[in-house]
């Protein structure tokens, strides 16, 4: 999955979380979450030898971590962004590949071999599980900015810099 399919299903997630339990969640900062994982793409393909884009950022350890900082500091934001990485987490499958799911506990992160960075983009499109989640991604995406009318100025520069909605 890709951009749209990690910040639109996160988000509607935690929207419908929200709802469920009646709590507020700060929505920009479960997007930031929802990405934040995919930046092992540049340390895994641009600064490393390791030519993986799922490593350190894609584990039990970083996001359990989240986890414990969040409820240590009972913080609407770090529980916000912890909810996010957790989401892509389960987006990205990681269960089917658990050397990483579950570093350092079996191991080394392993280099794709033969595996192009170029491959993320074209699996985005040819897969229906990566495109149905796209699609549906950014249905909820549009959904979003419609509903608290995002498209207007103001109410964008409210939720950007304050997370009013």
């Amino acid at each position: 999955m890709f951009v749209f399919g990690h910040l639109g299903i996160s988000l509607g997630i935690m929207l419908l979380i929200s709802f469920l339990i009646k709590r507020k969640f700060d929505y920009r900062f479960v997007l930031i979450g929802a990405l934040l994982s995919d930046f092992d793409k540049v340390i895994g393909f641009l600064l490393t030898d390791i030519h993986n884009g799922r490593i350190i950022l894609h584990t039990v350890l970083f996001a359990g971590v989240m986890s414990i900082l969040s409820a240590l500091r009972k913080s609407k934001v770090l529980i916000s962004l912890t909810s996010g990485i957790w989401i892509h987490l389960l987006l990205d499958q990681l269960w089917g590949d658990p050397q990483t799911l579950f570093w350092p506990l079996y191991g080394n992160f392993q280099p794709l071999q033969g595996f192009q960075l170029t491959d993320v983009l074209y699996n985005t499109i040819t897969q229906p599980y990566n495109l149905g989640g796209e699609i549906a991604g950014l249905a909820v995406l549009i959904f979003f900015v419609v509903k608290y009318r995002l498209y207007i100025i103001k109410n964008l520069k409210e939720f950007v810099t304050k997370g009013r909605l």
